[in-house]
């Protein structure tokens, strides 16, 4: 297409309603992405278009300018007209597009100095200091710029006084003029503003030594920061000044029961992203002294402003982990990167990461945990090429090119095309550098930076729990997966099977984010006294958190607990205080179980393995970014996605639904089903085909499922683990008819109605083969397919011996139940995820006398022996969990 072309698709009619102006954004996207490659010929045409009356032209514009860099040089005097347009957001990005262009800047210096002196938008007098930055070299020889940015080190607001002090930093020596500038902001109130002054002194040279060494004694619990001003007064003077002790810190340590555990880590995200005024260190300690929380998680650049991050010398004072969610593709990234004052991304990420890097070296590598993200991971809808008006979905003919595909997805740059126009274009102010930030992804950015990834933890993930066996297999440096859980309204039982399994068979660990965002009722809303309207309500928050618990997650995080713990009140900076919310109360509830009433939550006890294919590629619950129809999202249903399906429907019916209520029902009951009643409990991990032998062995029931099919390989380790004790259930879809298991008689072992065998089994050494002569153990096909009732009932009586647990419900809704071993007994947990109480009777095999005590309430139980049983009655609340520890009694 020619450049009159694309420019007419810049240039159109004002859109008439919401839905044409997104396609109207869709195709300036794609129109400025074409201009941008075809380069220098194309900026007369958009010079041209820069004043066009429409913002949503002007804007993609601009964008095309941005992406060509340099050869846009002769447009720099058209955009700076911009500075004063009528619209902040065109404002704003006519600013910060030179930072990109960078040649041809000189000649509009005169106005990025009048902006960052005079414009009311704070954000827009950063942004001219940023710019200057970018071209410090020719800009510290131009009249005004020094003085400019000494001036500007004084502002209100962090953003532009850190931009200022990087920008003389990087000019350099013949940034000498500002030097008596900077000595002053060695005293200013903000510490950051002090530590950038003096790392500017430094670049400069020639500085005061005595008021560098002053400014020592005014920082604390940053030792790198110190230690640079230290090197600058040895640069300065030829001797290392001493250390003076540190003022008081400013957030102090808050010590309790949880601080030190490394065995569960409960997180909380401590730094605020949503008020610029807000008073961060009472922040802080509001979330210490709550005692919610051992660990802190951080998303650097999922925020709004450059809140100060806490340092790796805090959080070891606190004795807390710290989790990171940060990679380096990042579309938010190149907005932290002006605000925190760095030329390019690719400084800005390798400042996060050497920070990442510092909190594992000071507080060892299993405390530092670094996820490289997750939301782009499996949103499969975005699994396209967007760039150029492509955007048709990938075409895969079978199950190991979907596999394929999401190991390039999830390694490479392509994954950069999850970011749509929405985000590139239409949101200048938040997203600064359009759909690409400009460095390669996580993996490959630390690769090419050859940087040593040792010192802390690796983590990946997504909103697909189902994947977690294949990100394990493909990223074999990462030691967890991130599964953001709760935030699609699905399973989270059948979402731990497959999350809790794959960390089982790779001997890894995994996260349950619970995000607060409710599929029904949007977004978390408070009110003024701090209790919640909308979102997830408290209750089913609460419930979330403690099943990560109970179900094995080594972090649970509470996801967005910076607005949703505490409420802001006042205004102003240092005048900031904080309610604690509903919600936060709840949180409070939550850490004091899991750290002080059930310190010894056990291990969950499953003992079925659920064997899938590796390449299944198929997520069984309804709602998520992942669903598709069948395998990897754009594969067609086959028989075996049916099958699983309709098994976790069969074991959890009414998982992932959304309740059929009015709006006038209460909150609580319009939850979507992510936790519900289980039939034969929560008894089961999931597995692949590629499971070692000895990981199979854990698991004195093992079952098949989909689409796999047992191959001779598979053949031979399933007849170890049967030999050495175990029990396999498998389908006679799932056995090619050239193989046989083995030489012995097939018994009947289950009958139908009209006397043919469902069921046949053989004996093999210690244990037996259980083979279905039912399909894929289905009645019907497609949509009316459902698993058949006979298996279900056969499923209770072949798990009970070997499950130690027995529950009858009396009253109410069928319950969740699972349990943990403990070393000398069990955990026995009962959930109730309905609106009406639940009454029954728990049977638990253990012999002797026990000890019985129910842990939420604190109340001891009596409870009868029968057959080396004990026996006792329960009632659990609606919407509630109830837990009893049932240990040998102590003579």
């Amino acid at each position: 297409m020619d450049i009159d072309a694309l420019i007419d698709q810049l240039i159109v009619p004002a859109p008439v309603n919401a839905q044409a102006l997104w396609m109207l954004a869709e195709t300036q996207w794609q129109a400025s992405l074409a201009l941008a490659e075809i380069g220098a010929p194309a900026v007369p045409a958009l010079i041209g278009a820069l004043n066009h009356p429409m913002t949503g032209t002007r804007v993609a514009t601009m964008n095309a300018l941005r992406d060509m860099g340099a050869p846009a040089a002769p447009a720099a005097p058209a955009i700076s007209a911009n500075f004063h347009d009528a619209d902040p957001l065109a404002r704003r990005l006519a600013i910060g597009v030179l930072g990109y262009i960078c040649d041809g800047v000189s000649a509009v210096l005169p106005a990025l100095l009048e902006r960052m002196a005079h414009d009311e938008d704070f954000e827009n007098r950063g942004a001219a200091a940023w710019v200057i930055h970018c071209v410090a070299e020719e800009a510290g020889a131009a009249p005004g710029v020094v003085e400019g940015l000494a001036a500007a080190l004084t502002d209100d607001e962090r953003i532009v006084r850190l931009n200022a002090a990087a920008a003389l930093g990087a000019i350099g020596t013949a940034a000498a003029g500002a030097l008596p500038a900077l000595t002053r902001a060695l005293e200013h109130p903000d510490q950051y503003m002090r530590i950038y002054a003096a790392d500017a002194i430094g670049s400069i040279g020639g500085g005061d030594a005595t008021a560098l060494t002053a400014a020592l004694a005014t920082i604390s619990d940053d030792s790198a920061a110190r230690e640079r001003i230290r090197d600058t007064v040895e640069r300065l003077t030829g001797a290392r000044p001493l250390l003076p002790p540190e003022p008081e810190p400013p957030v102090s340590a808050h010590p309790w029961a949880a601080l030190g555990r490394d065995d569960f880590l409960l997180a909380t995200q401590p730094v605020q992203t949503q008020r610029r005024t807000i008073d961060q260190d009472r922040l802080l300690q509001a979330f210490l002294d709550a005692e919610v929380c051992n660990a802190f998680c951080f998303w650097p650049d999922h925020t709004f402003y450059n809140v100060p991050l806490p340092t790796p010398d805090q959080m070891a004072r606190w004795r807390m982990t710290e989790l990171w969610y940060f990679f380096t593709e990042d579309i938010f990234n190149p907005r932290a990167q002006r605000d925190w004052g760095y030329r390019t991304i690719t400084e800005y990420n390798q400042a996060i990461i050497e920070r990442i890097l510092a909190g594992g070296r000071r507080l060892g590598r299993e405390r530092c945990i670094w996820s490289v993200g997750h939301e782009q991971f499996d949103a499969a809808g975005h699994w396209r090429t967007r760039k150029q008006g492509v955007a048709s979905p990938p075409v895969f003919q079978s199950k190991e090119e979907g596999y394929d595909f999401y190991r390039t997805w999830i390694t490479t740059d392509i994954h950069k095309n999850h970011w749509n126009a929405d985000y590139g274009n239409n949101r200048p102010s938040k997203f600064y550098h359009g759909w690409d930030a400009g460095d390669p992804v996580t993996w490959q950015f630390v690769e090419r930076q050859e940087i040593d990834l040792s010192p802390v933890s690796m983590m990946s993930g997504g909103v697909c729990p189902a994947l977690a066996h294949a990100a394990f297999d493909i990223l074999p440096q990462i030691g967890w997966y991130w599964w953001e859980g709760q935030i699609d309204g699905a399973s989270l039982q059948i979402g731990a099977a497959y999350a809790r399994g794959a960390a089982r068979q790779y001997g890894r660990q995994w996260l349950l984010d619970a995000s607060p965002w409710s599929p029904l009722t949007g977004g978390m809303k408070f009110d003024a006294d701090g209790n919640n309207l909308s979102g997830v309500t408290d209750s089913q928050q609460m419930r979330t958190w403690l099943y990560g618990y109970f179900a094995g997650a080594g972090c649970v995080f509470e996801e967005a607990s910076n607005i949703t713990h505490f409420r802001p009140t006042g205004s102003g900076e240092g005048q900031t205080e904080f309610i604690i919310t509903s919600t936060g109360r709840m949180a409070k509830e939550v850490a004091d179980f899991c750290f002080r009433r059930c310190p010894e939550r056990g291990v969950p006890y499953a003992p079925v393995g659920v064997l899938l294919e590796h390449l299944h590629g198929f997520e069984p619950r309804p709602h998520t970014n992942f669903r598709g129809d069948g395998a990897w999202y754009y594969l067609p249903r086959g028989d075996g996605e049916w099958e699983i399906e309709r098994f976790w429907q069969a074991v959890y019916p009414g998982h992932s639904e959304y309740p059929e209520v009015g709006e006038e029902a209460p909150l609580v009951e319009r939850e979507p089903r992510c936790l519900h009643q289980s039939v034969v409990g929560d008894v089961f991990d999931v597995l692949t085909d590629r499971s070692p032998v000895e990981v199979l062995m854990r698991y004195p029931r093992l079952l098949t499922l989909g689409g796999i099919q047992v191959s001779p390989e598979l053949l031979s380790t399933l007849r170890a683990y049967v030999e050495a004790g175990g029990q396999l259930l498998l389908n006679v879809a799932h056995l090619p008819d050239a193989i046989s298991f083995g030489p012995g008689e097939w018994l009947p072992l289950l009958m139908n109605e009209t006397g043919e065998a469902i069921l046949i089994e053989q004996a093999m050494g210690h244990g037996k083969v259980i083979l279905s002569l039912a399909p894929r153990n289905l009645a019907g096909a497609g949509e009316e397919s459902a698993y058949l009732p006979q298996m279900v009932d056969f499923l209770r009586e072949w798990i009970a011996p070997v499950y130690p647990l027995r529950i009858s419900t009396q009253a109410g809704h069928p319950s969740h139940f699972m349990v943990n071993r403990l070393a000398d007994g069990w955990l026995v947990i009962v959930g109730n995820h309905y609106p009406d109480s639940w009454q029954g009777t728990l049977s638990l095999d253990m012999s002797g006398t026990p000890a019985v005590a129910e842990l939420f309430t604190g109340t001891v139980v009596e409870p009868k022996l029968e057959n080396r049983s004990i026996i006792f009655d329960a009632e659990i609340p609606p919407f509630a969990f109830r837990a009893w520890r049932c240990v040998a009694a102590r003579a």
